[in-house]
C-alpha cells in the first residue's frame, strides 16, 4: 500500500449511523463532499446496490486514494477536485441535475444549513452530517 493509500485508510466516523441514515433515500445519486478516504462513500455503497456517488474533494492525494479504495465501485463513483461550496461544477461535471443525499463534515454544517431551504433536513451525527430529502422517493433538485 502506498502512503497516500495508508494516510487516509480510516474507519469513517459513526459508519452504522451514515447508513442508516441513507438507507431510505430514493434511488440516485449521493454527494459525499468532503470524500476523504471515502470510508463513508464505501459504506452507502456497499449498502445500496441503487445508489450512485459523487466525491468531493479539493485535495488530489485525497482523491487518489478514495479512487483507489472505491475502485470496485466501478461507474457508481464519479469523483470530481473541487471545495463543497463548488457542487454545481461537480454535478454539472458528471452531468448530474438530481440528488438523493448529501453527506459532509460537521464543521460544514452551519454552512450548509443557512444556504439550504426548509424543506430539507439535516441530521448531525457528532463528526458527520447527512442531508436527504425530507419525502423520500422524490428526489430532490440541489
Amino acid at each position: 500500500m502506498s502512503d497516500v493509500a495508508r494516510t487516509f485508510d480510516h474507519d469513517p466516523v459513526m459508519r452504522d449511523e451514515i447508513v442508516e441514515t441513507f438507507r431510505d433515500v430514493p434511488s440516485g445519486v449521493v454527494v459525499d463532499a468532503t470524500l476523504g478516504g471515502g470510508g463513508h462513500t464505501e459504506a452507502i455503497l456497499t449498502a445500496r446496490d441503487d445508489l450512485r456517488a459523487l466525491g468531493l474533494d479539493r485535495d488530489p492525494a485525497a482523491l487518489d486514494a478514495a479512487t483507489r479504495r472505491l475502485d470496485p465501485f466501478g461507474d457508481r463513483l464519479m469523483t470530481h477536485r473541487c471545495r463543497f461550496d463548488e457542487l454545481d461544477a461537480g454535478m454539472a461535471a458528471h452531468d448530474v441535475t438530481e440528488l438523493a443525499g448529501v453527506i459532509r463534515s460537521r464543521r460544514l454544517v452551519a454552512a450548509a444549513l443557512i444556504s439550504r431551504p426548509a424543506s430539507r433536513t439535516a441530521t448531525t451525527v457528532r463528526s458527520t452530517c447527512a442531508w436527504t430529502p425530507m419525502r423520500p422517493g422524490r428526489p430532490t433538485t440541489w
